[in-house]
């Protein structure tokens, strides 16, 4: 600013000051933009793939490390007029002061960056309920909880966040657990056709009556159909990340290769309950695990 005129200097702290709300201003917009994004379904992902917002906002916040003094200034001009709850010690109280600490500065972008994550996380919540179908919105949500966790993990901004809530990516790791409990639930009806309940009790040297043979018969058909259509539609659903695509799948196999080729097959597939054994008796393990390895797999 040397050769520049007193008036025009003394007018530097007030532009100063302007520019630095307005781009306070632009920070809490696009933190009310992620937390606002309509839910609709022409705006969702028909294969429950990581959402737009989500990766628009992990780039936005991994860019903003490369601007962390000037994002704490515009942050620090809305703490002193009470935006953030963050409290002022003593003697970083004045503007002038409260730019130069460090750790403060953190503090703020640390705040920034949770609040736009918690918005993140709650306009997911919202889109996922858009699908009909329960499990592709469990899909939805592990992708995009995986994909966050994933950036944050991968960048500075998982030591940033930790300043204000340390416990973040554990918070993340039990949001991935919580949908993948939810996830197993579409299994449910593929695992009771070759449960225990109800079916007949096998007496060796005792012949079985038309009605045992039936319940035999129409459960080993609900396993068929049931491993079928699931295997159909979540093929089609995407899961991009390669480790979490094989946990879900390694979950399909634990569930269903236990129950069935470990328990139900060997018990009732033996007994003479048809003379068409290979309709009913359709599926060996390894053709089960051939399965469950190209759900997810759009390609395939």
């Amino acid at each position: 600013v040397q050769g520049t005129a007193a008036p025009t200097k003394n007018k530097l702290p007030t532009l100063i000051s302007a520019m630095e709300t307005t781009g306070a201003k632009a920070l809490e917009e696009f933190a009310d933009s992620i937390k606002n994004d309509p839910d609709k379904e022409y705006n969702m992902p028909k294969d429950g793939t990581v959402h737009e917002l989500t990766s628009n906002a992990i780039l936005f916040l991994q860019q903003l490390l490369d601007f962390q003094e000037t994002a704490a200034a515009m942050l620090a001009s809305q703490v002193l007029g009470d935006t953030y709850n963050i409290p002022l010690e003593p003697r970083v109280s004045d503007s002038s002061t409260l730019s130069h600490s460090s750790e403060f500065s953190r503090k703020l972008l640390s705040t920034y960056v949770c609040e736009v994550l918690g918005n993140l996380q709650g306009n997911l919540l919202s889109k996922c309920r858009v699908y009909e179908d329960p499990a592709l919105g469990c899909i939805f949500l592990l992708n995009n909880y995986n994909y966050t966790l994933k950036a944050l993990q991968r960048s500075e901004l998982l030591q940033l966040v930790e300043v204000t809530q340390p416990n973040l990516e554990r918070t993340y790791e039990e949001l991935i657990d919580s949908q993948l409990q939810s996830y197993r639930r579409s299994w449910m009806k593929v695992l009771e056709s070759i449960s225990d309940r109800n079916m007949p009790v096998l007496t060796p040297g005792t012949k079985l009556k038309d009605k045992e043979r039936q319940v035999i018969k129409d459960r080993f058909k609900g396993f068929n159909e049931g491993l079928e259509e699931l295997c159909r539609v979540q093929k089609c659903w995407a899961v991009p990340e390669r480790e979490l695509r094989e946990r879900l799948r390694q979950e399909g196999k634990k569930m269903l290769l236990n129950s069935y080729l470990g328990i139900f097959s060997p018990r009732y597939g033996s007994v003479p309950f048809t003379k068409n054994p290979g309709k009913y008796v359709r599926f060996r393990s390894e053709q089960v695990a051939e399965m469950i390895d190209r759900l997810f797999d759009t390609s395939a």
